[in-house]
Order: structure tokens, then sequence, then C-alpha cells
């Protein structure tokens, strides 16, 4: 499987020719709307940084056959025809070309007890006797086992360094790589990076791949 990471949450799966992209967003670049021969997009939930409704709309156009699994909520206020759109929620499955996903969570991470608390689903893609990746979205509510990489947000404006090494360790990956990371400086991500792997206590290989450039996990 490989994974290649743009700006805050987007990820492009690549497993078999299948390609997923998951999550993008107002701050995932320009480079993320670009993409085609796309077989389904997942978005975990619709704050702008995890969902761009027009660059959406320039993807599904580039990718006329491509899924789009979210929350019923979410699906609503897009440009997607029905006969693409596929609502989910916490305990599905889907399969994708050489891809399973299964839908965990429901909730997104409390931000404040004055905002309320919206959607969010995580999503679990993975290959049969192959690996496992985990994307969040804004959440460290679920923790599915199994995981062979976990993209881990770092911080928001909802989570906490604390936070991340106690989400690490209860998913006990055996890979780990940085996602929702604008909100930090370079040296503030930097010193982020390495506390979570000094302090976690599982023992995980870490990895920081470079914006725009695949790499694989197995």
């Amino acid at each position: 499987m490989d994974i290649t990471r743009y700006g805050q949450s987007a990820l492009l799966i690549e497993e078999q020719g299948t390609r997923i992209l998951i999550d993008p967003g107002s701050l995932s670049g320009e480079h993320v709307f670009a993409l085609d021969r796309l077989d389904a997009l997942l978005l975990t939930h619709d704050h702008p940084d995890h969902l761009d409704p027009d660059g959406v709309a320039r993807l599904v156009a580039r990718s006329p056959d491509a899924l789009v699994l979210a929350p019923a909520e979410v699906l609503d206020a897009l440009p997607v025809g029905a006969d693409r759109a596929i609502p989910v929620s916490d305990g599905q499955a889907y399969r994708v070309g050489a891809v399973d996903i299964e839908v965990v969570g429901s909730l997104h991470q409390l931000i404040h007890e004055r905002i309320p608390q919206g959607l969010n689903v995580g999503y679990v893609l993975g290959v049969l006797g192959g690996a496992r990746l985990f994307h969040p979205g804004d959440s460290y509510e679920s923790a599915p086992s199994g995981i062979t990489a976990l993209a881990l947000p770092l911080l928001g404006p909802w989570g906490s360094l604390r936070e991340a090494i106690d989400f690490a360790d209860a998913v006990a990956p055996r890979h780990i790589f940085p996602i929702h990371d604008v909100h930090l400086s370079a040296m503030g991500r930097e010193l982020f990076w390495s506390w979570l792997q000094k302090f976690s206590l599982t023992d995980m290989a870490a990895f920081d791949p470079p914006i725009g450039y695949p790499v694989g996990i197995g």
C-alpha cells in the first residue's frame, strides 16, 4: 500500500491500481485537486480543512466513476449525484477495488463546551493479509486493532500533545506518521513529533513522509 501525504489531513492511498483520496480540504494544497483516476473519495467530516466543496467538485469531474463516501449530512451539501454518493456511519464496511474500508466512530473531538460537537467518522483501509491504515479524521474516539499505519493528528483546536500520545498508545500501530499539523510552526512541529516518539509507550516505527511523495507500507 502506497501513501502520499498532502497538506493537513489529505492522503492518497494506492493499492493494486486502486486510488482512494481522503479529506481534500482548504489547507491541502492545490496539487491535491489536480488528481485524477480516483476510485473513491473518503470524507471524515465537513470542516473546511478536511473538505473543500469546490475542490471536491473538480475532483469528481476529473474522475467520473469515483464514489464519494461520507456521513449523510456531509453528502447533502456536496454536488455529487445519488449514484455516486454513499452515506456512511460507524460499523459499516465497503470494498472499493482492491481495498476494504471500515467506518469507525461518530463524533468530532470536543473543541469546547460552547461549540456543538459535530459528526466525524474515521476510516480503516485494508488489504486482505496486508496493511491496515487508520485515518481518524478529527477524533481520538476510536482505537481499532491490528493497525499497520496510523495517520496521527498532531494538533488542532480540539487536541493536545498529551491526547495525541495517549491516542497513539491506544491504537498501538506498527507505523505512525503525522497529519493535521498546519497549526504548528516548523519548530513546534519538530518538537511535537519528537516528544510523541519519546514519550509513547508503544514500540512503533515513526516516519514523516514529505508532501507529495508516495511511501510504501506493508
